[in-house]
């Protein structure tokens, strides 16, 4: 799966608090803003991934901060990569869900089941 079902390239989410992440998933609000996560028989413990807070600053700032976009880059070229002739042979051949070029997922999603279609 080149971008999960909850779509960063095109959705936000802003939580009660007003932080603005890139998906539900990596802002839950917990006390200790660490996420429990079992992924393969093993837990991990994953950050909050916030990018702002608009009780602070405008959307549109958020948005458009470097890291932001750099997060949704890697599923925009995921993707595009996806789209590819290579890929979609690699793909009916069997040897492969995504070709080698793809970008690996962003650190917070890699343990995450969304970004692999479940």
């Amino acid at each position: 799966v080149a971008v999960c079902s909850e779509n960063p390239i095109e959705n936000i989410y802003i939580s009660h608090d007003g932080t603005v992440s890139p998906c539900v998933y990596l802002n839950v609000p917990l006390r200790k803003n660490i996420i429990p996560r079992y992924f393969k028989n093993k837990e991990y413990n994953i950050p909050r991934t916030i990018f702002g807070n608009i009780k602070v600053e405008k959307l549109e700032g958020i948005y458009n901060r470097k890291e932001f976009a750099r997060f949704r880059s890697i599923f925009k070229r995921r993707s595009d990569s996806s789209r590819s002739s290579a890929d979609l042979i690699s793909r009916i051949l069997g040897f492969s869900d995504l070709s080698s070029d793809t970008p690996r997922l962003p650190e917070p999603c890699y343990t995450c089941y969304k970004a692999y279609g479940v």
